[in-house]
């Protein structure tokens, strides 16, 4: 299996921003955010996208504003099939509001996003007139209780680490981690 793809890991400075645009049209990003401010992020995504590109998936690392706080701008300028990010607790979820609003590049949307990024997305989408990306999360490694609820309870947004993600080509204290595998899927990896 052979899958022809150009990987670019943007000079963000401080956080983290990638994307790797395949042969067939299908855009991935990994990450979205620089702690050197969010106007370096917007050009980025505007010398790399069109207005109204398809990103068919975005992969959100852990819930760091240096990892995500051009996800804003990104959802505006171009249209994001699904968003994968590390499932929170109610308790890791303070942390990372915490963290959040004392980082210099503090967001309300950001902040939203953390607490709670189905409302956060659904206000986003409706006030800019687009379509709602799908989100899925990603679960720890550790079989704790309330992974397995909330697979059984929700098959489909919850994805166990490790389990396979088929190649998207249709519209903190939680890290996660993916790659690529040969046979076109990716792996995700969360840890806690």
């Amino acid at each position: 299996f052979k899958m022809e793809m150009v990987r670019s890991f943007l000079p963000v400075g401080q956080g983290a921003f990638y994307t790797e645009q395949f042969a067939d049209g299908t855009n991935v990003i990994y990450d979205c955010g620089s702690e050197n401010g969010i106007r370096m992020i917007k050009e980025m995504i505007k010398s790399i996208f069109h207005e109204g590109d398809i990103i068919h998936a975005v992969f959100i690392s852990h819930m760091h504003s240096d990892h995500m706080n051009g996800l804003e701008f990104l959802l505006k300028y171009c249209n994001v099939g699904t968003i994968y990010l590390p499932y929170l607790t109610p308790k890791e979820k303070q942390i990372a509001t915490l963290v959040q609003e004392v980082s210099r590049n503090a967001s309300h949307f950001i902040t939203s996003f953390i607490i709670d990024p189905m409302d956060a997305l659904e206000k986003h989408c409706r006030d800019h007139d687009k379509e709602m990306p799908r989100v899925k999360y990603i679960l720890p490694r550790e079989d704790k209780s309330y992974v397995t609820d909330l697979v059984e309870r929700n098959n489909g947004q919850f994805i166990r680490s490790g389990a396979r993600i088929p190649k998207p080509n249709t519209v903190g204290s939680c890290f996660c981690m993916f790659r690529l595998n040969p046979d076109g899927t990716f792996i995700p990896d969360s840890f806690q």
